[in-house]
């Protein structure tokens, strides 16, 4: 396979699995009930990775 077509095949992956993030059930329940609480992200994955999860994810996530 030519380095071309493994990363087609890759891009092709990678917006499915970009596209499949989703907030757990029960994670706005929690965000909304906290109040004045600091929240961090700990992960194995790289920053810009996370963040781009946040970035996605954060217009679900509000405090009323």
């Amino acid at each position: 396979m030519r380095n071309d077509e493994a990363d087609e095949i890759f891009k092709a992956y990678l917006k499915i699995y970009e596209d499949s993030w989703h907030l757990f059930y029960d994670v706005l329940e929690f965000f909304n009930k906290q109040n004045n609480v600091k929240f961090a992200v700990l992960s194995d994955g790289s920053q810009e990775h996370q963040e781009l999860k946040l970035k996605r994810t954060k217009n679900h996530i509000s405090k009323e």
